[in-house]
């Protein structure tokens, strides 16, 4: 069965239990019980070090490719000039083209296309694929006449695949990574296969198309989920495991199991996070105290899921807000963010 969880709208539910008095001798004699959520907030780093490693140590294909399964299964179940065509009102999304009125923005879409071959060992091998143009192309139209002419391009490295983007005052807000997924079934649940990876996103100043001018340039660890832009703040969604040297992300028998928990307990806190780096300097994405753990009794899953609100116009200043759980879909509105998880 699928769970939805409200993570923003629960947090402003869980101040607002906490607020305010009351005169009534019962209320105070027998007070409600508190609202008790689905996740809690991590009151010291080493619950959250703990979950994480009892995660890692419990991984399992099978049960991976499992729940990759069902989650497959429920997927397959279920100005003067026109934008993206968006679910809510003053809630943008992402877009492979983007056009501000005057001039449009046509990002390259690698989609994840390529073979995935099983070595001998087991550990998956990818095939490189093939050499496509790589640039994000500007054109300056002329409506009165339905024509385009090109203006300008931003090269993009061999590597790079644009997510999609924003437009918003002369800026470009590319949102990349080293793999697009599109639609990615089972793949998505299997570890050992995306944790490796990096997104990121690229802010551009287009005032003069001809010459486009790179503002900031940001990587982070994990993968591409989702992301939508309300106002001047676009929200990053992604997931990420960390990548440990050693750690056996295919456990079959009791031996190997045994060996990541003695790797594991030579791991850090800091050395499981994950890390943004901003124009080549890096630092922690969210630190403990802004992150979530279940509250019930569900064993822990070595993947941690980040909400990234970053300002268009002050990206250093973005914030970070984390839970250890694993997304497999998400829902925007304009005052809160749900996902989806299997």
């Amino acid at each position: 069965m699928t769970r939805v969880t409200a993570i923003l709208s629960g947090l402003v539910l869980l101040a607002l239990a906490g607020c305010g008095s009351s005169s009534n001798t019962d209320d105070v004699n027998n007070p409600e019980p508190p609202v008790q959520g689905l996740l809690s907030p991590v009151s010291d780093s080493a619950v959250l070090e703990a979950s994480w490693k009892e995660g890692l140590t419990q991984m399992s294909s099978t049960a991976q490719l499992e729940a990759a399964a069902d989650a497959a299964a429920f997927v397959a179940a279920g100005g003067n000039f026109t934008g993206t065509y968006t679910q809510e009102l003053n809630v943008d999304e992402l877009d492979a083209v983007r056009y501000d009125g005057e001039h449009l923005f046509v990002a390259p879409r690698r989609y994840f296309h390529c073979c995935f071959i099983l070595a001998d060992a087991g550990a998956p091998v990818i095939e490189p694929p093939p050499k496509l143009e790589r640039s994000i192309r500007i054109l300056e139209t002329d409506p009165a006449n339905g024509d385009a002419q090109l203006a300008g391009t931003i090269p993009l490295e061999d590597n790079v695949s644009v997510q999609g983007m924003y437009v918003d005052n002369d800026k470009l807000f590319a949102l990349t990574g080293t793999s697009l997924y599109g639609t990615y079934g089972d793949f998505w649940a299997d570890i050992a296969i995306w944790a490796p990876e990096k997104l990121g996103f690229r802010i551009y100043d287009v005032t003069d198309a001809a010459n486009p001018t790179l503002d900031i340039d940001v990587t982070i660890d994990g993968v591409f989920v989702e992301s939508r832009r309300i106002g001047n703040t676009v929200y990053l969604i992604s997931r990420y495991t960390p990548w440990i040297e050693g750690l056996h992300y295919y456990v079959t028998d009791a031996a190997q199991q045994a060996e990541n928990e003695a790797l594991l307990a030579g791991v850090s806190l800091d050395d499981l996070l994950p890390k943004i780096t901003i124009n080549d300097e890096t630092t922690p994405l969210v630190s403990s105290d802004r992150c979530y753990v279940p509250t019930d009794e569900t064993a822990p899953y070595a993947v941690i899921t980040s909400v990234t609100a970053i300002p268009i116009d002050d990206p250093g200043n973005f914030s970070t807000t984390c839970y250890n759980q694993s997304a497999y879909g998400v829902y925007v509105s304009e005052n809160a963010l749900y996902f989806t998880q299997h």
